[in-house]
């Protein structure tokens, strides 16, 4: 567990940077994304799970194997 302070105090940081977590001083740290931005963000994703599983569903499984026939 040596150093998870250290890891998280960067990952905050980081994350502080992208503008996706705010920090209040003597509150803490919350997320500072919108209800609109985590509707647009869930959509993205459910829309790149799909045109994924259809790219995915194209190939056989030697081909993603990267055997070929």
């Amino acid at each position: 567990m040596l150093g998870v302070s250290r890891d998280l105090c960067a990952s905050h940081r980081r994350l502080e940077g992208r503008k996706l977590l705010q920090r209040t001083p003597n509150i803490g740290v919350r997320v500072a994304l919108s209800l609109k931005d985590l509707h647009e963000i869930l959509q993205v994703r459910e829309a790149l799970k799909a045109w994924l599983c259809s790219r995915c569903a194209n190939y056989d499984r030697w081909e993603i194997a990267g055997r070929g026939r």
